[in-house]
């Protein structure tokens, strides 16, 4: 995804709207697929990969065969419950402080990253290594402003989340919603929400995790997903 790791990193807001991340996401897959047999992919995705993820199922089923998405509500779900629960409205309390220009910056860098080894590191026996990685990419240029423009291009209104629920029909590929009831930024709600969405739908709560679930949970997650792409 542009901004993270060893991608393309533009300078600019603008350049981070929802429609130009997805416009990645289905060029990606498109020259997957190219000239292949099979032209419709599994897709896996979390987070803010799991909410563009979200859109590409539903506006591009052609080249999705079963979607998996893991701790990312649909945008619509998630459009609805801030604006009617105090509780996620709170919840999301980081995303309104990420838009403050330079601060939000220092504040992740301080430390040394300090924030990914308490993000992460209670997650991995080889946290000292795998957080390493995190901070070396972040800490390249516009390593870190990049990633925030996520955020800030999303809550200042640069290209607006595609109106999904009205103008294309509900996600059409089968999907299996993975959610851990413990995450602090998205309430539990937000998965039988998401649901709604979906043609052909199956939700799983895991227990004692966190957002964090196939960090935390990796056999689970694993298990559940093999399974999943095992049904007729």
């Amino acid at each position: 995804m542009r901004g993270y790791g060893e991608s393309d990193k533009p300078k600019g807001i603008a350049n981070y709207a929802y429609p130009l991340l997805v416009a990645d996401l289905v060029e990606l897959v498109e020259s997957l697929v190219s000239g292949k047999k099979q032209n419709k992919i599994v897709l896996v995705a979390h987070d803010w990969g799991g909410v563009l993820a979200w859109t590409l199922a539903q506006t591009r089923p052609d080249l999705v065969d079963r979607f998996i998405v893991m701790n990312a509500p649909h945008p619509d779900a998630w459009v609805e419950r801030i604006a009617t629960s105090w509780k996620q409205f709170f919840a999301s309390w980081y995303m309104f402080f990420f838009n403050v220009p330079c601060l939000a910056e220092i504040s992740l860098r301080s430390g040394d990253f300090k924030v990914f080894d308490v993000l992460f590191g209670k997650y991995s026996k080889n946290a000292p290594e795998e957080t390493a990685v995190y901070k070396h990419y972040f800490s390249l240029p516009n390593g870190t402003t990049a990633p925030l423009n996520y955020y800030r291009a999303r809550l200042r209104g640069y290209g607006q989340v595609p109106e999904s629920s009205t103008t294309t029909p509900s996600v059409q590929p089968k999907t299996l919603i993975l959610w851990g009831r413990n995450d602090t930024a998205l309430i539990e709600v937000l998965a039988a929400d998401s649901a709604r969405y979906c043609a052909r739908s199956t939700v799983h709560y895991i227990e004692d995790c966190s957002h964090w679930i196939q960090l935390e949970k990796p056999a689970e997650v694993n298990k559940l997903m093999a399974e999943f792409l095992q049904e007729k």
